[in-house]
């Protein structure tokens, strides 16, 4: 419904931008207006950024708002909801582009008991690629395109009818007269913003899909305001590029900051403009080494990393779980690592320890030795395919397998080209095993987690000649089962139905030969176990 409502309000001007309104819930409580509060906050504010000496440069930014029209002095008359959205400075010294930014409160409410902005719109549906599939994509692409859409949430025109709920004080000096202004254009902050951008960008591209079919590509490639692409050679990505600026200047929106493992397809780097709406929640780099949606990105070496953090945790539980949330893995490169963090989380559950408690000696010294044997990062190959040519075709190879500690699934793609082919994990999972399964059932659940798990990627690869999928368990009465041989009781019998509903050939792989078994027990990953080189020795068996 919201969506609906959406794509009936949007509009586009003659120049191409787009405007649409703000999405208010149904019957939505009483929003008060605020003013008194956001007074209060501005005056607190001006105090702040004098102490700070950041008073000009503060101003500069909202100066520049009102000359690119972002923001506009509010009427004395208003129409419709009145509400001032508060703002503060957010200084980051190590940023690669803006030091200061402002960021502004669409939270804050009137008094305790009254809702806020955000409480009062939808946030609306996702309409974003999800991370792990653009991810997932990029890493089938030898050439990389990446780059951000500049201050894109600020391209999204609100229509003038609701801009007053968009309203902020703001002096530009301590002493100075006090300015009403309002935003014309959907702001960092905003609940919905991520939606209205999604939606406009989805509109946008399937606008083109017709003329240039590479605008679906990009909308396969895009999570929020950055997009994640590339081709297979030099000269197709310059095409890329050049497709995507065109397009995105169709609808106001500017492509910059492009990186790459090219320096051909890169821009310079400049210390103007400001960082991606992904970017900043994700972190960025600079130089040769930047981010790929929070995986550290060497362009030269060409490599994706999982940052594991150096700084020791408290040996609490507390500190286990601390330690564990910080690793940034969505791929799942270092699961087999982190599964031992899992267990001894779990040791530490059943031992009933309080949060803060200290572990006892036999626990500690597994986890001083677990932490210690941590390496700093684990690093892959950012692409799998080897050869800067077209793809002629795609086999993914999924292996699953169990044990007393956890089940795991790793899913390779070999890919086949005219100057011969590679092979390299894309994606994988491991998780903690339930105590209560036999060691079969455990093998059976892998089994499960491989087929979907594969099955995600497939859909991931969408646009690329996947020519089959083979399964691979080490377990003989796993795969007996799932060859659909006799009848069973209601836990087998409803995941050997879930597995055969997919399209994959099972087969059989000796442990020694399974990657999928170090994440099952865990342990340290080496490059090697990452590269999987049994996975086409497996498929010539």
């Amino acid at each position: 419904m919201v969506y609906k409502e959406f794509k009936e309000q949007l509009t586009r001007s003659k120049e191409g931008w787009y405007e649409t309104g703000l999405p208010w819930k149904a019957n939505h409580p009483h929003l008060p207006n605020n003013k008194e509060r956001s007074l209060k906050r501005s005056d607190a504010l001006n105090k702040k950024l004098a102490l700070s000496d950041l008073t000009e440069s503060y101003g500069e930014i909202i100066k520049e708002q009102l000359r690119e029209g972002i923001v506009e002095p509010a009427p004395k008359q208003v129409k419709g909801v009145e509400f001032y959205i508060p703002h503060k400075p957010v200084v980051k010294p190590d940023a690669e582009s803006t030091k200061l930014r402002i960021v502004f409160d669409a939270s804050a409410r009137a008094h305790q008991d009254a809702p806020s902005l955000n409480q009062c719109l939808e946030t609306g549906p996702s309409l974003q690629t999800k991370l792990w599939k653009v991810l997932v994509r990029e890493r089938m692409h030898p050439v990389a395109v990446c780059g951000d859409l500049q201050k894109a949430f600020l391209q999204v025109r609100i229509r003038e009818s609701e801009r007053d709920a968009l309203r902020f004080h703001w002096r530009d000096g301590e002493h100075s007269e006090l300015n009403t202004l309002r935003f014309t254009r959907a702001l960092f902050g905003l609940g919905p913003s991520p939606f209205l951008l999604g939606g406009v960008i989805e509109t946008h591209l399937k606008l083109w899909e017709l003329q240039k079919p590479i605008a679906k590509d990009l909308l396969e490639s895009m999570y929020v305001d950055d997009l994640i692409s590339g081709e297979v050679n030099l000269e197709q990505a310059v095409s890329l590029k050049g497709s995507a600026i065109e397009i995105f200047k169709d609808a106001g929106f500017n492509l910059h900051k492009w990186h790459s493992n090219v320096p051909e397809l890169e821009t310079k780097q400049s210390t103007d403009g400001d960082l991606s709406y992904a970017k900043q929640q994700l972190e960025t780099g600079s130089g040769g080494k930047t981010t790929l949606l929070g995986l550290s990105w060497d362009k030269i070496a060409d490599t994706i990393s999982v940052n594991i953090p150096e700084e020791k945790a408290v040996p609490t539980k507390r500190g286990i779980l601390a330690k564990i949330a910080k690793v940034y893995d969505p791929l799942g490169l270092a699961s087999p690592t982190t599964l031992v963090g899992k267990l001894a989380y779990r040791e530490a559950c059943e031992a009933k320890l309080s949060w803060d408690q200290t572990l006892p000696d036999n626990m500690l010294s597994d986890w001083k030795s677990w932490e210690y044997s941590l390496p700093s990062q684990v690093s892959v190959p950012r692409c799998v395919v080897k050869y800067q040519e077209p793809i002629h075709s795609v086999h993914l190879h999924t292996f699953g397998d169990a044990s007393g500690r956890g089940v795991s699934a790793a899913v390779y793609a070999v890919v086949e080209q005219a100057q011969g082919t590679s092979q390299g994990l894309l994606t994988a999972k491991a998780r903690l095993a339930k105590k209560t399964l036999t060691i079969p059932r455990l093998e059976l659940v892998s089994a499960h987690m491989a087929a979907n798990l594969v099955c995600n990627v497939k859909q991931a690869l969408e646009g690329f000649d996947v020519t089959g999928i083979t399964g691979w368990l080490d377990s003989s009465v796993a795969l007996y089962w799932i060859s659909g041989q006799g009848q069973y009781r209601q836990f087998v019998e409803n995941r050997v139905r879930k597995i055969r509903e997919k399209q994959i050939t099972w087969r059989h792989v000796p442990s020694v030969q399974n990657p999928a078994d170090l994440g099952s027990r865990g342990g340290p990953v080496t490059g090697e176990t990452l590269v999987g080189r049994t996975v086409l020795a497996c498929d010539a068996r």
